[in-house]
């Protein structure tokens, strides 16, 4: 399966592309602005079934990137700049609910490490997900949405933790 996707959300919008090969594996390539933090995020990863039934999937993910925050605060009062390597290791589920709808679960933990030697760190864990609903002719529809804990650490600064979250309305379609 070839798909091509996008997003708006809170706090960060995107698009990507997916590209599937025979042996199971989905490769990705996605680029992401968290316009709470002016921050553009781009990734590329991997998505394998583990579990595949009649009506339930189930695969980790993981993915490699590169954050370039500005800093800004404007939006979130403890963004700190910088440039961050992105470790994102997940796992997504589906439970097929109906002809043309599928209730999604998804965990995400995004890992970001400053590559400067402050001890930048930001690290998220989300869990959640929403129904995707197929429109036909290989477009599908997702709502999601997500909530855990963000850990950070600034510049020469201690830990910090806060709620995190994610809310994402989505469109894809599938090319081939």
């Amino acid at each position: 399966m070839t798909s091509l996707y996008g997003y708006v959300g809170v706090p960060e919008m995107g698009a990507g592309f997916r590209q599937g090969l025979s042996s199971g594996l989905e490769l990705e390539a996605k680029a992401k602005l968290d316009y709470f933090r002016l921050a553009g995020i781009f990734e590329v990863g991997a998505r394998r079934e583990v579990v595949t039934r009649e009506t339930a999937a189930l695969a980790p993910t993981l993915s490699l990137g590169l954050v370039l925050n500005s800093g800004t605060s404007y939006l979130d009062e403890e963004n700190f700049g910088g440039v961050l390597l992105r470790v994102s290791p997940g796992l997504v589920s589906g439970w097929r609910a109906g002809e043309t709808v599928v209730l999604m679960g998804l965990v995400d933990a995004p890992i970001d490490i400053g590559l400067s030697p402050t001890g930048a760190w930001r690290i998220q864990t989300l869990v959640g997900g929403g129904p995707e609903i197929y429109l036909g002719q290989g477009v599908t529809l997702l709502v999601s949405g997500q909530i855990g804990l963000e850990h950070f650490k600034e510049e020469r600064q201690d830990w910090n933790t806060r709620l995190g979250y994610q809310i994402k309305l989505g469109i894809g379609s599938r090319m081939f």
